[in-house]
């Protein structure tokens, strides 16, 4: 069980997804405006934010950057009715850790509530591990089936990334400002060159690390 602070302006929606997330034994508050959502997330400790992008008193997003500009690392997911790669690569910037375009599937946004929940114990560990693949962080080194593989030092931050972001797709650009932002030299092109690289050393036959041509890569688990 969770405790999640729902923030939508759609109040008929936000009732219908706190009743359909308490089915699943989460503890479920919620707000309808930027204003109540911050005066509950100072308030309250919670697990995980679920956060409509446009709110009647400010944006969602401003929510966001306010709550990482005072350290928190709470999870949050967006919803947002936007489509373009660009406005989902800067909600990742911002600090999210998932998104959906609404309108959303209760059922997908459950799925995706469940997913994250994993992910903050997952991530609380020295190793991070996805199927066949372990990532040990404190020594970095990377494991598959038991038998260590070489990357270097960039294909071992990609992979970290993909890893901390399954089942997410991830614009170059966003790849590109989170691994590559302190080298001013380099250009887009080394993301795809990387993700080739990496690709050929943990998965040949590509049924793991997608390319999704036009908008970015996928690392499915």
């Amino acid at each position: 069980m969770a405790k999640i602070l729902i923030t939508e302006d759609d109040s008929e929606f936000c009732d219908i997804l706190a009743k359909f997330l308490k089915s699943y034994f989460h503890e479920v508050d919620t707000a309808h405006d930027a204003g109540s959502a911050n005066e509950l997330l100072r308030s309250f400790d919670y697990d995980l934010l679920i956060l409509d992008l446009n709110l009647p008193d400010g944006s969602g997003q401003q929510v966001l950057r306010q709550l990482r500009d005072r350290g928190s690392k709470l999870l949050v997911l967006v919803l947002t009715g936007r489509h373009e790669i660009k406005d989902k690569t800067q909600l990742f910037e911002t600090g999210a850790d998932d998104y959906l375009t609404k309108p959303a599937d209760l059922r997908e946004v459950q799925l995706r509530v469940q997913a994250l929940l994993r992910r903050k114990s997952f991530f609380q560990a020295d190793q991070l591990k996805v199927g066949r693949i372990i990532v040990d962080l404190a020594q970095h080194q990377v494991e598959i089936d038991g038998q260590i593989i070489d990357l270097s030092r960039k294909e071992f931050q990609l992979l970290e990334l993909f890893v901390r972001h399954p089942n997410v797709l991830l614009p170059p650009e966003f790849i590109f400002e989170h691994v590559w932002a302190t080298e001013s030299e380099s250009n887009l092109d080394v993301v795809r060159t990387t993700v080739k690289r990496l690709r050929q050393k943990i998965d040949p036959e590509g049924n793991t690390l997608e390319t999704i041509y036009g908008s970015g890569y996928v690392f499915k688990i």
